[in-house]
């Protein structure tokens, strides 16, 4: 067997970063991993949106244009409150194969897996 020598600093540098990285495997170890996000704060892109739902952006921006979706721009894209959004699931307004706001929720969380 060999023996392997540190110098006394090197050593304390080499336990410190050791001890950085155990503290982050604990957070993330401690962290829920099934936690739903804030709905309130998600917000989406139109694309998201088209993906999620399976609707052409044709039909998003029809639905936006009668006034039934709120939107603003942001950096040249449209971006929308996921609460909206699923209001408009819950009315069956989008003409998609998602059916209630639950599945809307796990189709999201799929997505942005």
């Amino acid at each position: 067997m060999e023996v392997i020598t540190f110098e006394s600093d090197a050593f304390k540098q080499l336990e410190k970063k050791i001890d950085r990285i155990a503290g982050f495997v604990t957070n993330i170890e401690a962290t829920p991993k099934n936690k739903d996000p804030d709905w309130s704060s998600v917000r989406l892109e139109s694309e998201e949106i088209c993906d999620i739902l399976d609707i052409s952006s044709r039909t998003l921006q029809r639905i936006r244009k009668e006034g039934r979706l709120f939107y603003y721009i942001e950096k040249g894209k449209c971006i929308y409150k996921f609460e909206d959004v699923e209001q408009l699931v819950k009315e069956k307004i989008f003409p998609t194969h998602i059916k209630s706001y639950q599945e809307f929720r796990k189709a999201y969380l799929e997505y942005v897996k």
